[in-house]
Protein backbone atom coordinates (compact mmCIF):
# COMPACT_ATOMS: atom_id res chain seq x y z
CA UNK A 1 0.00 0.00 0.00
CA UNK A 2 2.74 2.40 1.30
CA UNK A 3 4.85 1.56 -2.41
CA UNK A 4 1.47 2.12 -4.35
CA UNK A 5 1.20 5.68 -3.09
CA UNK A 6 4.32 6.62 -3.81
CA UNK A 7 4.55 5.09 -7.22
CA UNK A 8 1.26 7.32 -7.53
CA UNK A 9 3.28 10.22 -6.26
CA UNK A 10 6.13 9.74 -8.97
CA UNK A 11 3.52 9.40 -11.70
CA UNK A 12 2.25 12.84 -10.64
CA UNK A 13 4.90 14.93 -10.36
CA UNK A 14 5.15 16.15 -13.84
CA UNK A 15 1.62 17.51 -13.36
CA UNK A 16 2.68 19.29 -10.16
CA UNK A 17 6.17 19.99 -11.13
CA UNK A 18 5.37 23.94 -10.49
CA UNK A 19 3.68 23.69 -7.08
CA UNK A 20 3.65 21.02 -3.97
CA UNK A 21 0.13 19.31 -4.24
CA UNK A 22 -1.75 16.85 -2.32
CA UNK A 23 -2.35 14.08 -4.24
CA UNK A 24 -4.30 11.71 -2.58
CA UNK A 25 -6.21 11.25 1.47
CA UNK A 26 -6.58 8.64 3.75
CA UNK A 27 -8.68 9.88 6.51
CA UNK A 28 -9.14 7.09 8.85
CA UNK A 29 -5.28 6.96 8.77
CA UNK A 30 -4.76 10.52 8.52
CA UNK A 31 -2.31 10.07 5.54
CA UNK A 32 -1.81 12.59 2.69
CA UNK A 33 0.48 12.09 -0.06
CA UNK A 34 1.90 15.07 -0.94
CA UNK A 35 4.01 15.59 -4.68
CA UNK A 36 6.49 18.64 -3.59
CA UNK A 37 8.65 20.48 -6.18
CA UNK A 38 12.20 19.87 -6.76
CA UNK A 39 15.02 20.78 -4.38
CA UNK A 40 13.23 20.46 -1.03
CA UNK A 41 15.00 17.77 0.76
CA UNK A 42 12.40 15.82 2.88
CA UNK A 43 13.39 12.98 5.04
CA UNK A 44 11.88 10.11 7.13
CA UNK A 45 10.56 11.95 10.26
CA UNK A 46 10.65 15.64 9.28
CA UNK A 47 8.55 17.98 11.26
CA UNK A 48 6.48 19.54 8.15
CA UNK A 49 3.44 21.87 7.31
CA UNK A 50 0.92 22.34 4.56
CA UNK A 51 0.40 26.51 3.77
CA UNK A 52 -1.60 28.25 1.77
CA UNK A 53 -0.58 31.58 1.26
CA UNK A 54 0.53 32.57 4.62
CA UNK A 55 -1.78 29.87 6.80
CA UNK A 56 -0.98 26.45 7.90
CA UNK A 57 -3.60 24.40 7.33
CA UNK A 58 -2.01 21.01 8.34
CA UNK A 59 0.67 19.92 9.88
CA UNK A 60 2.56 16.59 10.55
CA UNK A 61 5.69 14.86 9.87
CA UNK A 62 6.86 12.85 6.76
CA UNK A 63 6.18 9.18 7.21
CA UNK A 64 7.73 8.11 3.92
CA UNK A 65 9.62 9.85 1.34
CA UNK A 66 10.61 9.25 -2.17
CA UNK A 67 12.86 12.07 -4.80
CA UNK A 68 9.59 14.17 -5.30
CA UNK A 69 6.48 12.63 -3.30
CA UNK A 70 6.37 12.22 0.32
CA UNK A 71 3.48 10.35 2.79
CA UNK A 72 2.42 13.02 5.63
CA UNK A 73 1.26 11.87 8.99
CA UNK A 74 -1.10 14.74 9.97
CA UNK A 75 -0.93 15.63 13.41
CA UNK A 76 -4.04 17.94 12.31
CA UNK A 77 -5.89 19.44 9.96
CA UNK A 78 -6.59 16.84 7.06
CA UNK A 79 -9.61 17.68 6.96
CA UNK A 80 -8.50 20.88 5.47
CA UNK A 81 -6.96 19.04 2.33
CA UNK A 82 -8.51 17.34 -0.71
CA UNK A 83 -6.64 15.65 -3.93
CA UNK A 84 -5.38 18.05 -6.14
CA UNK A 85 -4.89 21.53 -3.73
CA UNK A 86 -2.13 23.17 -4.23
CA UNK A 87 0.22 24.17 -1.29
CA UNK A 88 3.64 24.54 0.47
CA UNK A 89 5.36 22.35 2.33
CA UNK A 90 7.85 23.82 4.49
CA UNK A 91 9.74 22.36 7.24
CA UNK A 92 8.91 22.95 10.92
CA UNK A 93 11.62 23.13 13.83
CA UNK A 94 9.62 21.69 16.29
CA UNK A 95 6.45 19.17 16.08
CA UNK A 96 3.52 20.68 16.99
CA UNK A 97 2.58 17.93 19.48
CA UNK A 98 6.10 16.20 20.48
CA UNK A 99 5.74 16.29 23.78
CA UNK A 100 2.87 14.71 26.31
CA UNK A 101 2.07 15.23 29.82
CA UNK A 102 0.76 12.09 32.21
CA UNK A 103 -0.75 10.99 35.30
CA UNK A 104 -1.66 8.38 36.63
CA UNK A 105 -1.96 5.57 38.92
CA UNK A 106 0.70 1.96 39.10
CA UNK A 107 -1.45 0.35 41.55
CA UNK A 108 -1.98 2.47 44.09
CA UNK A 109 0.62 4.85 43.75
CA UNK A 110 0.39 7.94 41.97
CA UNK A 111 2.87 8.43 39.24
CA UNK A 112 3.62 11.75 36.36
CA UNK A 113 5.53 11.41 33.53
CA UNK A 114 6.58 13.91 30.93
CA UNK A 115 7.97 12.44 27.11
CA UNK A 116 9.64 14.23 24.48
CA UNK A 117 9.31 12.41 20.82
CA UNK A 118 12.73 11.80 19.14
CA UNK A 119 11.76 10.04 16.65
CA UNK A 120 7.70 9.52 15.52
CA UNK A 121 7.16 5.82 17.14
CA UNK A 122 10.20 6.53 19.92
CA UNK A 123 9.88 8.81 23.04
CA UNK A 124 12.41 9.50 26.12
CA UNK A 125 10.74 10.61 29.23
CA UNK A 126 11.12 11.61 32.64
CA UNK A 127 8.69 9.49 35.70
CA UNK A 128 8.22 10.48 39.08
CA UNK A 129 6.12 7.69 41.14
CA UNK A 130 4.78 7.94 45.12
CA UNK A 131 5.61 4.45 46.92
CA UNK A 132 3.49 2.81 50.32
CA UNK A 133 3.44 -0.77 50.36
CA UNK A 134 2.89 -2.83 53.47
CA UNK A 135 3.75 -6.38 53.61
CA UNK A 136 2.88 -7.64 57.39
CA UNK A 137 4.83 -5.86 59.47
CA UNK A 138 7.32 -4.64 57.03
CA UNK A 139 6.72 -0.98 55.15
CA UNK A 140 8.26 1.10 52.58
CA UNK A 141 7.22 4.47 51.50
CA UNK A 142 9.24 7.11 49.22
CA UNK A 143 9.57 7.54 45.66
CA UNK A 144 10.99 6.56 42.33
CA UNK A 145 12.38 8.72 39.88
CA UNK A 146 13.76 7.39 36.81
CA UNK A 147 14.44 7.95 33.07
CA UNK A 148 11.92 6.05 30.61
CA UNK A 149 11.87 5.08 26.95
CA UNK A 150 8.66 4.12 25.04
CA UNK A 151 8.23 2.57 21.65
CA UNK A 152 4.79 3.34 19.92
CA UNK A 153 2.93 1.27 17.20
CA UNK A 154 1.84 3.81 15.93
CA UNK A 155 3.14 7.65 15.83
CA UNK A 156 2.53 10.37 18.17
CA UNK A 157 1.76 8.38 21.64
CA UNK A 158 -1.13 6.27 19.81
CA UNK A 159 -1.58 2.34 19.72
CA UNK A 160 1.12 -0.45 21.05
CA UNK A 161 3.42 0.91 23.98
CA UNK A 162 6.42 -0.86 25.45
CA UNK A 163 8.33 0.84 27.93
CA UNK A 164 11.23 0.30 29.68
CA UNK A 165 13.05 2.50 32.51
CA UNK A 166 15.58 3.05 35.04
CA UNK A 167 16.33 5.27 37.97
CA UNK A 168 16.88 5.11 41.69
CA UNK A 169 14.59 4.74 44.58
CA UNK A 170 14.58 6.68 48.11
CA UNK A 171 12.23 4.86 50.21
CA UNK A 172 12.25 4.50 53.85
CA UNK A 173 11.74 1.13 55.07
CA UNK A 174 10.68 0.16 57.99
CA UNK A 175 10.04 -3.30 60.65
CA UNK A 176 6.83 -2.47 63.08
CA UNK A 177 5.52 1.02 64.65
CA UNK A 178 9.06 1.42 66.38
CA UNK A 179 11.28 4.16 64.70
CA UNK A 180 14.16 2.43 65.39
CA UNK A 181 13.50 -0.17 63.16
CA UNK A 182 12.90 2.74 60.60
CA UNK A 183 16.25 2.97 57.50
CA UNK A 184 16.44 4.95 54.54
CA UNK A 185 17.62 2.96 51.50
CA UNK A 186 18.53 4.36 47.98
CA UNK A 187 19.30 2.07 44.61
CA UNK A 188 18.43 1.47 41.24
CA UNK A 189 14.99 0.41 40.31
CA UNK A 190 14.11 -0.37 36.73
CA UNK A 191 10.91 -1.03 34.74
CA UNK A 192 9.61 -2.90 31.84
CA UNK A 193 5.93 -2.81 30.52
CA UNK A 194 4.24 -3.15 27.46
CA UNK A 195 0.65 -1.97 27.45
CA UNK A 196 -1.78 0.11 24.54
CA UNK A 197 -2.20 4.10 24.36
CA UNK A 198 -5.49 5.82 23.07
CA UNK A 199 -5.26 9.20 21.86
CA UNK A 200 -8.31 11.57 21.20
CA UNK A 201 -6.67 15.20 19.34
CA UNK A 202 -4.69 16.52 22.21
CA UNK A 203 -5.78 14.03 24.96
CA UNK A 204 -4.41 10.63 25.67
CA UNK A 205 -5.59 7.26 28.23
CA UNK A 206 -2.88 5.56 28.46
CA UNK A 207 -2.98 1.59 30.22
CA UNK A 208 -0.01 -0.87 31.05
CA UNK A 209 1.40 -3.98 32.87
CA UNK A 210 4.30 -5.59 33.67
CA UNK A 211 6.88 -4.67 36.86
CA UNK A 212 9.55 -3.42 38.29
CA UNK A 213 13.11 -4.27 39.95
CA UNK A 214 14.45 -3.06 43.20
CA UNK A 215 18.23 -4.10 43.10
CA UNK A 216 18.88 -2.81 46.81
CA UNK A 217 17.82 -6.46 48.68
CA UNK A 218 16.79 -4.62 51.88
CA UNK A 219 13.71 -4.04 49.74
CA UNK A 220 12.95 -7.17 48.82
CA UNK A 221 11.43 -8.73 52.00
CA UNK A 222 9.12 -6.19 51.97
CA UNK A 223 7.88 -6.30 48.03
CA UNK A 224 7.42 -10.13 49.04
CA UNK A 225 8.60 -11.04 44.99
CA UNK A 226 12.58 -11.12 45.31
CA UNK A 227 12.55 -7.34 44.61
CA UNK A 228 9.63 -7.37 41.84
CA UNK A 229 7.20 -5.17 42.30
CA UNK A 230 4.08 -5.68 39.43
CA UNK A 231 3.35 -2.84 37.34
CA UNK A 232 -0.65 -1.74 36.39
CA UNK A 233 -0.54 1.30 34.31
CA UNK A 234 -3.52 3.94 33.99
CA UNK A 235 -2.84 7.22 33.12
CA UNK A 236 -4.51 10.34 31.37
CA UNK A 237 -2.70 12.58 29.48
CA UNK A 238 -2.47 15.28 27.29
CA UNK A 239 -0.02 16.29 24.10
CA UNK A 240 1.55 19.74 23.52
Amino acid sequence: MIRGLLILAWLASSVAAYADRVMKIQSGKKLAVVVFSEGKNMRPDDNICLKIGEVSVACGEIFTVSPKGAIVYLYYGIENLYPGLEVELIHQTASPRSRILTAGLNFKSPEVQLQQLFSSRTAYGLMAEGINITNGNLSMKGFVTMMTFSYYGDSTFKGFWAMMGLGLHILNRQEGASEANRSSVTSLVGLATIGWRFRFSNFSLGFAGGGQYFLDKAIHDVTGNGGILPSAIAEVGFLF
